[in-house]
């Protein structure tokens, strides 16, 4: 092997690390997103369900029916 071989595969390998190196680093980036997403949707869908069940009980005070009623005693007495 003559020198200029052994120069292109040395530089033929650290091309070869960079590259990896610089996937492993833009992976990890776009894992990073991916669950930054995950996280603020379920966050999201977390605060309006909050609101949603907090306007239901509100709402619930408007379908109470007021009426009047007698109450009526059939039991009988043991006097």
């Amino acid at each position: 092997m003559s020198p200029i071989d052994l120069i292109i595969r040395a530089l033929g390998i650290l091309f070869g690390l960079g590259i990896f190196v610089l996937s492993i680093i833009l992976g990890g980036f776009v894992l990073m997103t991916i669950v930054g997403l995950l996280i603020l949707a379920i966050i999201g869908f977390y605060v309006r369900g909050f609101f949603t069940r907090k306007e239901k009980n509100k709402n619930s005070d408007e379908t109470i029916i007021d009426a009047e009623y007698t109450i009526l005693d059939d039991r009988e007495r043991d006097d």
